[in-house]
């Protein structure tokens, strides 16, 4: 995947792209509005091959040499602070990375800790999965477990949710050569919260609901993030379905 890091208007950028044939980025629609400071966009590549020629027409851009048919560039170019591929300081924000920091601080090395693992969605079957099995390898080999995954084709979301032992851990904060970060299938790197127990003191009772007719079907999910369960006032209205998430 390669970053066009923009300069200047978003909504010119995006122009100059839809000029250029068969270039397609990834999520155009959240390219973000020509107010952000630092926009950037996503272009995912077929292989290394692609990968390498579009960055060979960047230097040759900024060299003043693109021959005659690579002019639809020239637009595009103008409009980047730089054109670089996807590496480790994009799959490890520095706020996830500082977080993690916390997180193993006077843990042993051996000790897990969760992590999600997004990966760089795939239309294709086969290459998705190719990929997975990669990063499935990659943390196997660190004594790492994977827990649980998801690919959801139609948010275009593939994922693993995975323990990693702290010594892994520190080579993603680190952006080792060679790590988790390097990985070319990964997209971004995130830590997961750990569930921990609520003390409630001075409780009280908030009564029993009044009783009411027939209900409607339902017409909108809410996802909590601190789940009440049921609530009296709301017990006839709602329909409950309690997961938990590591």
């Amino acid at each position: 995947m390669l970053v066009f890091e923009v300069r200047g208007s978003v909504n010119n950028f995006a122009a100059a792209v839809q000029r250029v044939p068969g270039l397609e980025l990834i999520d155009e629609e959240e390219l973000g509005s020509d107010d952000d400071k630092e926009p950037v966009a996503y272009l995912l590549v077929p292989d290394a091959r692609a990968l390498a020629e579009l960055l060979s027409l960047w230097r040759r851009w900024n060299a003043d040499q693109l021959q005659f048919g690579e002019t639809p560039w020239r637009d595009v170019f103008e409009l980047l602070r730089d054109l670089r591929p996807w590496g480790p300081q994009d799959r490890v924000q520095r706020i996830d990375a500082s977080f993690l920091a916390e997180e193993i601080e006077e843990r042993g090395e051996d000790e897990l800790v969760p992590l999600e693992i997004e990966l760089i969605y795939r239309a294709s079957e086969v290459q998705a999965q190719a990929r997975e099995d990669e990063v499935r390898a990659a943390v196997t080999a660190r004594g790492g477990d994977i827990i649980s995954r998801a690919r959801l084709p139609d948010i275009a979301y593939h994922a693993l949710l995975v323990d990693l032992p702290v010594r892994a851990i520190r080579e993603i904060i680190d952006r080792a050569e060679g790590g988790i970060a390097s990985l070319e299938p990964v997209m971004h790197i995130r830590p997961q919260s750990l569930a921990t127990t609520i003390e409630i003191e001075d409780v009280t009772d908030a009564g029993t609901a009044a009783a009411v007719g027939n209900l409607r079907e339902p017409i909108l999910a809410l996802l909590d993030g601190v789940p009440v369960a049921a609530h009296p006032l709301l017990a006839a209205h709602l329909e409950g379905i309690a997961w938990m998430v590591r």
